[in-house]
Protein backbone atom coordinates (compact mmCIF):
# COMPACT_ATOMS: atom_id res chain seq x y z
CA UNK A 1 0.00 0.00 0.00
CA UNK A 2 2.76 2.34 0.92
CA UNK A 3 4.46 1.60 -2.40
CA UNK A 4 1.18 2.44 -4.11
CA UNK A 5 0.83 5.94 -2.38
CA UNK A 6 4.62 6.48 -2.87
CA UNK A 7 4.11 5.82 -6.49
CA UNK A 8 1.09 7.74 -6.72
CA UNK A 9 2.90 10.91 -5.20
CA UNK A 10 5.30 10.28 -7.85
CA UNK A 11 3.08 10.89 -10.51
CA UNK A 12 1.85 13.58 -9.73
CA UNK A 13 4.78 15.24 -8.55
CA UNK A 14 5.77 14.74 -12.39
CA UNK A 15 2.35 15.99 -13.79
CA UNK A 16 2.46 18.67 -11.29
CA UNK A 17 6.51 19.57 -12.59
CA UNK A 18 4.66 18.63 -16.33
CA UNK A 19 1.98 21.64 -15.85
CA UNK A 20 4.27 23.43 -14.30
CA UNK A 21 6.93 23.32 -17.36
CA UNK A 22 4.14 23.74 -19.77
CA UNK A 23 3.27 26.77 -18.35
CA UNK A 24 6.28 27.70 -18.74
CA UNK A 25 6.46 27.02 -22.38
CA UNK A 26 3.61 28.66 -22.48
CA UNK A 27 4.06 31.57 -21.02
CA UNK A 28 7.73 31.43 -23.13
CA UNK A 29 5.58 31.00 -25.85
CA UNK A 30 3.44 33.77 -25.68
CA UNK A 31 6.41 35.87 -24.56
CA UNK A 32 8.19 35.30 -27.54
CA UNK A 33 5.43 36.25 -30.07
CA UNK A 34 4.67 39.25 -27.99
CA UNK A 35 8.13 40.37 -28.53
CA UNK A 36 8.29 39.48 -32.16
CA UNK A 37 4.75 41.16 -32.80
CA UNK A 38 6.74 44.36 -31.02
CA UNK A 39 9.49 44.31 -32.98
CA UNK A 40 7.29 43.50 -36.13
CA UNK A 41 5.22 47.01 -35.35
CA UNK A 42 8.76 48.73 -34.71
CA UNK A 43 9.92 47.98 -38.02
CA UNK A 44 6.64 48.73 -39.71
CA UNK A 45 6.86 52.32 -38.08
CA UNK A 46 10.12 52.83 -38.81
CA UNK A 47 9.33 51.90 -42.70
CA UNK A 48 6.42 53.94 -42.54
CA UNK A 49 8.87 56.79 -41.05
CA UNK A 50 11.42 56.09 -43.49
CA UNK A 51 8.68 56.62 -46.20
CA UNK A 52 7.61 59.97 -45.22
CA UNK A 53 10.62 61.00 -44.58
CA UNK A 54 11.28 62.47 -48.20
CA UNK A 55 7.48 63.67 -48.06
CA UNK A 56 7.06 67.31 -48.79
CA UNK A 57 6.64 69.73 -46.00
CA UNK A 58 3.68 71.53 -45.74
CA UNK A 59 1.58 73.31 -42.95
CA UNK A 60 0.90 71.31 -39.89
CA UNK A 61 -2.73 71.29 -40.45
CA UNK A 62 -1.94 69.04 -43.67
CA UNK A 63 1.11 67.39 -43.32
CA UNK A 64 -0.23 64.25 -42.13
CA UNK A 65 -2.48 64.18 -45.18
CA UNK A 66 0.74 64.78 -47.52
CA UNK A 67 2.58 62.11 -45.83
CA UNK A 68 0.39 59.35 -46.05
CA UNK A 69 0.02 60.42 -50.10
CA UNK A 70 4.02 60.04 -50.06
CA UNK A 71 4.20 56.64 -48.47
CA UNK A 72 1.45 55.42 -51.11
CA UNK A 73 3.41 56.88 -53.47
CA UNK A 74 6.94 55.54 -52.31
CA UNK A 75 4.89 52.28 -52.56
CA UNK A 76 3.70 52.70 -55.80
CA UNK A 77 0.13 53.40 -55.28
CA UNK A 78 -1.63 56.34 -56.43
CA UNK A 79 -1.99 59.31 -54.04
CA UNK A 80 -5.37 60.44 -56.00
CA UNK A 81 -7.48 59.61 -52.65
CA UNK A 82 -5.50 60.91 -49.94
CA UNK A 83 -4.97 64.23 -52.29
CA UNK A 84 -9.06 64.26 -52.38
CA UNK A 85 -9.31 64.74 -48.74
CA UNK A 86 -6.55 67.55 -48.84
CA UNK A 87 -8.86 69.36 -52.18
CA UNK A 88 -11.90 68.67 -50.54
CA UNK A 89 -11.03 70.90 -47.53
CA UNK A 90 -9.57 73.45 -49.95
CA UNK A 91 -13.38 73.25 -51.62
CA UNK A 92 -14.90 73.70 -48.08
CA UNK A 93 -12.73 76.91 -47.08
CA UNK A 94 -13.89 80.27 -47.88
CA UNK A 95 -10.24 81.40 -49.10
CA UNK A 96 -7.66 79.89 -50.89
CA UNK A 97 -4.42 80.99 -48.60
CA UNK A 98 -1.27 80.40 -49.00
CA UNK A 99 -0.82 76.86 -46.31
CA UNK A 100 -3.66 75.54 -49.11
CA UNK A 101 -1.70 76.40 -52.03
CA UNK A 102 1.09 74.72 -50.96
CA UNK A 103 -0.84 71.68 -50.27
CA UNK A 104 -2.45 71.73 -53.33
CA UNK A 105 1.21 72.22 -55.30
CA UNK A 106 2.77 68.90 -53.26
CA UNK A 107 -0.69 66.78 -54.63
CA UNK A 108 -1.05 68.39 -58.09
CA UNK A 109 3.22 68.32 -58.76
CA UNK A 110 4.98 66.56 -56.14
CA UNK A 111 3.53 63.16 -55.39
CA UNK A 112 2.45 62.40 -58.64
CA UNK A 113 6.04 62.59 -59.53
CA UNK A 114 7.05 60.43 -57.17
CA UNK A 115 4.52 58.04 -57.68
CA UNK A 116 5.85 57.83 -60.96
CA UNK A 117 9.53 57.68 -59.90
CA UNK A 118 8.66 54.79 -58.37
CA UNK A 119 7.32 52.95 -61.24
CA UNK A 120 10.53 54.12 -63.43
CA UNK A 121 12.29 52.03 -60.27
CA UNK A 122 10.50 49.27 -60.74
CA UNK A 123 10.87 49.39 -64.93
CA UNK A 124 14.90 50.16 -63.95
CA UNK A 125 14.70 46.41 -61.56
CA UNK A 126 12.58 44.97 -64.94
CA UNK A 127 9.45 44.76 -62.77
CA UNK A 128 7.39 46.51 -64.55
CA UNK A 129 7.82 48.03 -68.67
CA UNK A 130 7.59 51.53 -70.50
CA UNK A 131 4.08 50.32 -72.12
CA UNK A 132 3.00 49.84 -68.37
CA UNK A 133 4.61 53.60 -66.87
CA UNK A 134 2.45 54.55 -70.90
CA UNK A 135 -0.72 53.39 -69.41
CA UNK A 136 -0.41 54.72 -65.99
CA UNK A 137 0.39 58.26 -67.37
CA UNK A 138 -2.29 58.57 -69.38
CA UNK A 139 -5.10 57.10 -67.67
CA UNK A 140 -4.30 58.34 -64.19
CA UNK A 141 -2.17 61.49 -64.76
CA UNK A 142 -5.52 63.43 -64.86
CA UNK A 143 -6.82 62.08 -62.25
CA UNK A 144 -3.61 63.17 -59.49
CA UNK A 145 -3.75 66.48 -60.96
CA UNK A 146 -7.54 67.50 -60.87
CA UNK A 147 -8.04 71.04 -60.01
CA UNK A 148 -10.24 72.17 -57.08
CA UNK A 149 -11.54 74.59 -59.98
CA UNK A 150 -12.16 71.06 -61.60
CA UNK A 151 -13.81 69.20 -58.84
CA UNK A 152 -16.26 72.67 -58.54
CA UNK A 153 -16.86 72.30 -62.19
CA UNK A 154 -18.54 69.24 -61.72
CA UNK A 155 -20.33 69.78 -58.43
CA UNK A 156 -21.91 72.70 -60.09
CA UNK A 157 -22.51 70.44 -63.42
CA UNK A 158 -24.01 67.98 -61.28
CA UNK A 159 -25.76 70.48 -59.12
CA UNK A 160 -28.14 72.12 -61.54
CA UNK A 161 -28.33 68.87 -63.41
CA UNK A 162 -28.08 65.68 -61.33
CA UNK A 163 -28.79 63.68 -64.49
CA UNK A 164 -25.94 65.98 -66.94
CA UNK A 165 -24.42 64.17 -69.57
CA UNK A 166 -20.33 63.50 -69.14
CA UNK A 167 -20.07 65.67 -72.21
CA UNK A 168 -21.83 68.49 -70.02
CA UNK A 169 -19.37 67.85 -67.19
CA UNK A 170 -16.53 67.73 -69.39
CA UNK A 171 -17.39 71.09 -70.72
CA UNK A 172 -17.71 72.68 -67.04
CA UNK A 173 -14.45 70.80 -66.30
CA UNK A 174 -12.87 72.54 -69.31
CA UNK A 175 -13.78 75.86 -69.01
CA UNK A 176 -12.91 75.97 -65.34
CA UNK A 177 -8.78 74.65 -65.97
CA UNK A 178 -8.60 77.10 -68.94
CA UNK A 179 -9.68 79.77 -67.15
CA UNK A 180 -8.06 79.32 -64.08
CA UNK A 181 -4.61 78.34 -66.76
CA UNK A 182 -4.81 74.78 -64.37
CA UNK A 183 -3.76 72.74 -66.94
CA UNK A 184 -0.26 73.18 -65.76
CA UNK A 185 0.54 70.82 -63.03
CA UNK A 186 0.08 67.95 -65.40
CA UNK A 187 2.59 69.34 -68.07
CA UNK A 188 5.01 70.83 -64.73
CA UNK A 189 5.02 66.38 -63.76
CA UNK A 190 5.87 65.80 -67.30
CA UNK A 191 8.71 68.39 -67.20
CA UNK A 192 10.25 67.16 -63.93
CA UNK A 193 9.82 63.74 -65.24
CA UNK A 194 11.42 63.67 -68.31
CA UNK A 195 14.98 63.14 -68.15
CA UNK A 196 14.30 59.90 -66.26
CA UNK A 197 11.34 59.06 -68.64
CA UNK A 198 14.11 59.62 -71.66
CA UNK A 199 16.55 57.51 -69.93
CA UNK A 200 14.48 54.44 -69.14
CA UNK A 201 12.15 54.46 -71.65
CA UNK A 202 14.04 56.09 -74.93
CA UNK A 203 11.82 54.71 -77.47
CA UNK A 204 8.57 55.52 -76.15
CA UNK A 205 9.58 59.23 -74.38
CA UNK A 206 8.21 61.32 -76.94
CA UNK A 207 4.59 59.14 -76.93
CA UNK A 208 4.48 59.54 -72.96
CA UNK A 209 5.62 62.85 -72.56
CA UNK A 210 3.51 64.21 -75.18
Amino acid sequence: MKRYLTLAALLIALAGATAALAQDNGAQDVEKRVRSEAAQAVAESKSAEDAAAGAPQVSKSYQSTINRGWEEAVAGETPAYACAGVKGRVMAAEAVDAEAREALFACNVLLPVRYFETLLERIERGERTCADLMMAMSTQLSAMTISVASIQGIADALEKDPKVSTGAVAAAVGEATLQQGLSEPKALVKERLADAIRERCPEMASVILR
